[in-house]
């Protein structure tokens, strides 16, 4: 998938107010990135230095570096990264090295229906009892038929009823809920139901949320689902 809340751009500034902690660098100029939620793509290479990682990722636009606090990043990884603030001409005197322009991040994100969310929240997840009555009406569905019946239901507007036990809100202009109703397989994913939404909600909140089936949605940069719900309406 901690919760996940996308961090402020004065975050990522924070991370070269004292340009020090990046190898004693200097930059003649800098600028924050409008309207940016994620950075994402795959990583071609890797230097770490005085407890800092420097990653360069390439996705649909080109190329980029970018630097956080250490990470565990590998040359092959699809990873994504919260917003930053870019730097150009950067220069790290630990690396002996310019870089003509760099993003500087907080660090990696974990989304909801990656692998590294679902580990992360596997243990959370399996403790959690939820027992939660079927939402009512025609298109009232459970998590387990959701998932059964998806092919079916694939672009078919559906009703849900369960236990928000997760937010992530403000990534790639939604709020991710994540619900349970006690139906499904845990060992399998199929006990939590992965819903985007313009509506707020918080963990805790039983909801019934009506939104669009899509089965095996790919967002691309290695971010798949077997199913989710989109453009939902949440009604507490």
């Amino acid at each position: 998938m901690k919760k996940i809340s996308v961090p402020s751009l004065c975050m990522a500034a924070l991370l070269f107010v004292s340009a020090s902690a990046f190898g004693q660098g200097s930059a003649p100029s800098a600028k924050k990135t409008p309207g940016l939620f994620v950075m994402a793509g795959k990583v071609l290479k890797v230097m770490n230095a005085g407890g800092y990682t420097y990653a360069k990722i390439q996705n649909s636009k080109g190329n980029l570096w970018l630097a956080m606090p250490q990470a565990k990043l590998k040359v092959g990884d699809t990873a994504t990264f919260y917003p930053g603030t870019q730097m150009m001409n950067f220069h790290s005197d630990t690396l002996n090295r310019t870089f003509k322009k760099v993003m500087f991040t907080s660090g990696l994100v974990a989304l909801p229906g990656t692998k590294a969310y679902r580990t992360r929240n596997r243990a959370k997840q399996a403790a959690e009892k939820v027992k939660v009555t079927k939402a009512q009406g025609a298109n009232g569905r459970t998590i387990a038929e959701i998932y059964k019946d998806k092919a079916a239901l694939g672009g078919k507007t559906v009703s849900v009823r369960g236990k928000v036990v997760k937010v992530s809100k403000g990534i790639m202009g939604s709020n991710w809920l994540h619900i349970q109703d006690g139906t499904g397989d845990v060992s399998k994913g199929t006990n939590s139901l992965v819903v985007t939404t313009k509506d707020d909600a918080d963990a805790g909140d039983v909801v019934t949320a009506t939104g669009v089936i899509t089965p095996d949605k790919d967002f691309g940069f290695g971010y798949k689902y077997d199913v989710i719900m989109e453009q939902a309406k949440i009604k507490k």
